[in-house]
């Protein structure tokens, strides 16, 4: 049924080959890079899905097609297989653990959660995901894995990955890896991950050094950025720094918000 999902004939050969068990589950965004990820009707699987589940558990071929969904049909049909009853929790952590075990990287995993989150709208089962990955992700070992998902991954996703390391700040043990990995973000252009990053520097005043560098930046994104943050902490301590970079600024859209 999901390979009759699409259309041409080379994609059914991809779906029929993944679902198999071809190639490593480690591999799955390279696997079907081939087929482009849009809206696909998968409401007849998903009870079928859900039935399969209930019988084998999450095994490779159920995580497979979670993860199909979520790569090539924008995550739609997925929700059945996630009932919010009093096992909902039990069934999400035995997901994650099934998709790391198989051999799915954090960056990966963060993306299928994140495509969940954007097609469940009831905020239970929405908090059902945040709260996962941050029992799974937000971790020492997932460190790395959260700094590659704030860069590489979909806006969701980042959003994700920027609140997990945010969090990891506080914890002695990671909050210098932590620190690098959310700057390393400044450059990005989602105005939803910008909101969040400007939140999460203004809560760290004592990283001021790091955003008065981000003023002198060549790229005018990260000048904006800084203002912001510089402006959100305190804009008369800042006022000559603000001054001096309005003095020296070319870009007009940074002149006006300098101004």
């Amino acid at each position: 049924m999901l390979e009759k999902v699409f259309d041409q004939a080379s994609q059914q050969t991809i779906v029929h080959d993944y679902l198999s068990g071809q190639g490593n589950f480690a591999d799955s965004v390279e696997l079907l890079k081939p087929i482009h990820n849009e809206y696909r009707d998968l409401s007849r699987v998903q009870d079928i899905l859900y039935d399969y589940i209930k019988m084998a558990g999450w095994d490779e071929f159920a995580c497979r097609c979670i993860v199909l969904s979520s790569f090539t049909c924008t995550g739609y049909g997925t929700f059945t297989p996630f009932p919010l009853n009093a096992d909902n929790k039990r069934n999400m952590d035995a997901f994650i653990n099934a998709l790391t075990a198989w051999g799915l990287p954090v960056q990966d995993c963060m993306t299928v959660l994140a495509t969940l989150y954007e097609n469940w709208y009831w905020g239970d089962a929405k908090k059902l995901i945040e709260e996962a990955v941050q029992e799974h992700f937000v971790t020492p070992t997932g460190m790395d894995g959260l700094a590659d998902a704030a860069i590489n991954s979909a806006a969701t996703a980042r959003i994700m990955a920027i609140k997990g390391l945010d969090a990891l700040t506080s914890r002695p043990d990671c909050a210098e890896g932590a620190h690098k990995a959310l700057l390393l973000c400044s450059g990005d252009s989602s105005k939803q991950v910008q909101e969040v990053l400007v939140e999460r520097y203004i809560s760290h005043p004592d990283w001021e050094k790091d955003y008065l560098a981000m003023l002198g930046s060549k790229k005018a994104g990260q000048r904006s950025l800084a203002i912001r943050v510089l402006a959100g902490i305190g804009i008369e301590k800042y006022r000559d720094d603000l001054e001096n970079a309005l003095n020296v600024e070319k870009n007009a859209k940074v002149m006006d918000q300098l101004t």
